[in-house]
């Protein structure tokens, strides 16, 4: 794919951005105002800038959103990954009394990068994780961050075995061995191009509500809500 190109038009002078950060401008004694040349400089290093993570999980969340009619989506909010007990037998669960939400940190709590949740109002907690998706963008994916983040994935489902856990690659092309090798506890995997694809996003989109739908039918069952004759677990992996 070409990198984007961006067209600034002021009188005497156009410049051309792309993603790779390379820009053309002429030199400011070719008559333009000083003032002039130097706010376009300015507005082309800033269309130079890379977007950081958390800009691309902003603009993904906002995407996903249109397609969440029965469920919330947001990105900061933390879950719980561990309830120790302490020497007196009281269940420490690391909830906040008021908000009835998770702390971050405190050593039971970690902060997400997108979380599809449910609130509750008569149970201990209020946040209810569904679907939870760490993002990692522009290769920026290593053997310890698929390693590190499928621990995490293991812990939280050890308190909400309901829940579903994935990650996103955004801007690769392809998924890494090593993420495969080491993602073992990863619900899902996938890859997204940036800037956002249509067929992509609504792709994405459509593995949310699939994997939401499971969290909800895996709940049911736990609890005995739901009786079963055959269950099985299946795989479904798409090339380029």
């Amino acid at each position: 794919m070409l990198p984007s190109l961006v067209i600034l038009n002021s009188p005497g002078l156009s410049a051309y951005v792309q993603n790779s950060g390379i820009i053309a401008l002429p030199h400011p004694s070719e008559g333009l105002p000083i003032e002039v040349y130097l706010n376009i400089l300015a507005r082309c290093s800033e269309l130079g800038k890379e977007l950081t993570e958390l800009q691309f999980t902003e603009e993904l969340i906002k995407a996903l959103s249109l397609g969440l009619t029965d469920a919330k989506i947001d990105s900061g909010i933390s879950v719980l990954y561990e309830m120790p007990i302490d020497d007196d037998g009281i269940i420490r669960m690391g909830i906040d009394a008021d908000t009835g939400q998770a702390y971050r940190g405190k050593g039971t709590g970690f902060e997400q990068d997108i979380l599809v949740y449910e609130e509750k109002s008569k149970g201990n907690t209020t946040i209810i994780p569904r679907v939870i998706a760490e993002v990692k963008k522009y290769g920026r994916v290593t053997t310890h961050d698929a390693i590190v983040y499928s621990y995490k994935a293991e812990c939280i489902k050890r308190i909400y075995p309901f829940c579903r856990y994935g990650m996103i690659l955004g801007g690769m092309k392809t998924i890494p061995g090593r993420v495969l090798r080491h993602g073992r506890a990863f619900d899902f995997i996938l890859t997204l191009a940036y800037p956002f694809l249509p067929e992509e996003t609504s792709e994405v989109s459509q593995i949310f509500l699939s994997e939401l739908e499971t969290s909800r039918l895996t709940g049911s069952v736990m609890k005995g809500a739901k009786k079963l004759r055959v269950f099985r677990r299946g795989i479904e992996a798409k090339g380029v």
